[in-house]
C-alpha cells in the first residue's frame, strides 16, 4: 500500500469481503528490508512502540549520512524495490552494540493519509546465488 510519490505506507495483512486491513510500517510488529538510496547500505526498518522508525542492522564500519533517503530493498519478493520510506534523521552507535541504528523521519504523515494505492502485482527480482568452486 503506497501513498503519493511511491511512499510505502504498509502491507495488506488481512482481507475480508468488503475491506482490507493494512499493517502500517510504523506498527511495532512491522519489519521491512531497506537500503539507503545513495550509499546502498542495507538494514531493517522497524518501529518502536511510540511509532518512531528505526533503521537497524547497519554494520559498524558503514558511514551513514544524515539526510539520506531510505527505500525498500526488494529482498524476499514481498515488496517492490525502491519505494520511499523516509530520511535519516540521526545515527547512533554504542561500542558494545553489534550494529548502528538510524532514526528515520517518515516521508509521510500517517495521521493525514487520504488517498492510497494498493499494488497487487509487480516484477520480482530473482534471487541470484553464486556457488564458488572449491
Amino acid at each position: 500500500v503506497i501513498a503519493g510519490g511511491a511512499t510505502l505506507v504498509g502491507r495488506v495483512a488481512q482481507v475480508s469481503r468488503q475491506q482490507a486491513y493494512v499493517q502500517l510500517v510504523n506498527d511495532p510488529t512491522s519489519e521491512v528490508a531497506v537500503m539507503l538510496q545513495g550509499s546502498r547500505i542495507s538494514g531493517m526498518l522497524i518501529s518502536r512502540p511510540d511509532g518512531t522508525l528505526l533503521m537497524t542492522q547497519i554494520l559498524p564500519d558503514e558511514t551513514v549520512e544524515v539526510g539520506e533517503i531510505v527505500i525498500t530493498a526488494g529482498l524476499g519478493g514481498l515488496l517492490p524495490k525502491g519505494l520511499i520510506l523516509g530520511q535519516v534523521e540521526s545515527i547512533t552507535y554504542q561500542e558494545a552494540a553489534l550494529f548502528q541504528e538510524a532514526v528515520i523521519r517518515p516521508a509521510i504523515d500517517f495521521r493525514r493519509l487520504e488517498v492510497l494505492l494498493v499494488i497487487t502485482d509487480f516484477p520480482r527480482q530473482p534471487m541470484q546465488i553464486r556457488l564458488e568452486e572449491p
